[in-house]
């Protein structure tokens, strides 16, 4: 059995909601944009690795028990062979034991 058109409920009208402005204190125009300067970016980049830094020093002494790496002994400069040194062992096929005496 079909309804009647009397027992339907009227239909509600959706009202559209106000849009709300932005305050001109926080509104972002284009005078008030800038692109960033080259050395805004590197400013940008030196507080991220000094951040980075002592990031990595903290860490590293609550996890290692110390806050700088192990410091290699630095290297000594090696001698230069000399002539003889080097002859000797051309001639005894690269046999250190038999030139030591040339070191």
């Amino acid at each position: 059995m079909p309804r009647s058109q009397d027992s339907r409920k009227p239909s509600r009208q959706v009202q559209p909601k106000q849009l709300t402005t932005i305050p001109n204190s926080l509104s972002a125009s284009s005078s008030t944009l800038q692109r960033p300067s080259l050395l805004q970016t590197m400013k940008e980049g030196v507080a991220f690795g000094v951040g980075n830094s002592i990031g990595q020093s903290i860490f590293r002494s609550i996890f290692t028990g110390s806050a700088a790496p192990p410091v290699d002994a630095p290297m000594q400069p090696q001698k230069q062979p000399t002539p003889e040194y080097l002859q000797c062992m051309i001639d005894n096929n690269n046999d250190k034991e038999a030139c030591k005496e040339y070191k």
